[in-house]
C-alpha cells in the first residue's frame, strides 16, 4: 500500500495490483491453513480432518477476506472519495468517477482472490492427500509455527 499509493505505483505499474491481491491471498489463504491446526488443536490435521474439507475451509476465508478488503475500498470510496476501487482514470482530469471501472476492478480483485486462495488449497489438498505437507518446503512455516507454539496448538483458542 505504500509503494501503491504514496509513490504511484498502482498507476504507475498496471500489474501491481494485480499482484498485491495475488500474493495477499496466498498469504491468507496460508494462514487459514494455520488456523486449521490451532481451531483443530492438533500438530497433524491429516488424520482429524478430510484433505477436501480443509481445502473449502481455506477458500473461503481467503475469498471471505477478499470480499471485506473490497467492502472496505467501496466504503472508503464513498466516505473519503478516494481512488481505491480505481473508479477514476489518472490520465483524466476532470475526475470523474465510472462505476464500470469500479466494477471491472472489484472484480479482477476477486477473480485474483480466488485464484491464490485456489492455489494454497489445491496444493494443501495435494500435500494433505499424499500425506507430505510435513515433510515438503511448503510445509516448512507450518513446522516452525507448530514447533513454537505447541501449547496453542494443544489448547486451541481457549484458555484452559
Amino acid at each position: 500500500m505504500y509503494l501503491g499509493e504514496l509513490h504511484s505505483f498502482f498507476y504507475r505499474f498496471g500489474w501491481w495490483d494485480d499482484l498485491l491481491h495475488t500474493c495477499s491471498a496466498m498469504m491468507l489463504a496460508y494462514c487459514a491453513l494455520i488456523l486449521a491446526h490451532i481451531l483443530n488443536k492438533d500438530k497433524q490435521i491429516a488424520d482429524g480432518l478430510l484433505p477436501a474439507f480443509l481445502a473449502l475451509f481455506i477458500l473461503t476465508f481467503t475469498m471471505g477476506f477478499g470480499a471485506v478488503w473490497e467492502l472496505f475500498e467501496f466504503v472508503m470510496d464513498r466516505l473519503l472519495g478516494v481512488n481505491m476501487l480505481k473508479g477514476r482514470d489518472p490520465r483524466d482530469l476532470s475526475g470523474i468517477y465510472d462505476n464500470r471501472r469500479a466494477l471491472v476492478n472489484t472484480m479482477q480483485d476477486l477473480i485474483l482472490d480466488l485464484s491464490g486462495g485456489l492455489f494454497i488449497s489445491i496444493l494443501s489438498f495435494y500435500q494433505l492427500r499424499k500425506r507430505i505437507l510435513y515433510k515438503s518446503g511448503f510445509g516448512y512455516l507450518l513446522r516452525v509455527f507448530l514447533a513454537e507454539n505447541q501449547g496453542l496448538i494443544k489448547r486451541g483458542l481457549r484458555p484452559d
